[in-house]
């Protein structure tokens, strides 16, 4: 499933969680896959390649797996970051 939330926290004097709704974005995703679908089927029928479709649907795959993903950002000095997909 797409990632439907995003968790970030910044760490600094204190600690601050702010939920990100992504689930929001989803029309543009799909209006975005859409689009992209659209011209990958137009590129393919005038190339007759078949490694660009098979680019889209890696692509497409790759943004399902994004859901549990963690970024966790430390820096030497001052305030950490933490970005969390659900």
């Amino acid at each position: 499933m797409i990632p439907a939330i995003a968790v970030l926290r910044f760490e600094s004097a204190r600690r601050v969680w702010l939920p990100v709704p992504l689930f929001l974005l989803w029309p543009f995703y799909l209006l975005a896959w859409l689009c992209v679908g659209v011209t990958a089927l137009v590129a393919w029928i005038v190339r007759r390649g078949v490694h660009r479709p098979a680019r889209l649907a890696f692509l497409l795959a790759m943004l399902w797996q994004l859901s549990g993903t963690l970024i966790d950002v430390q820096p030497r000095e001052g305030s950490a970051v933490y970005i969390r997909l659900i």
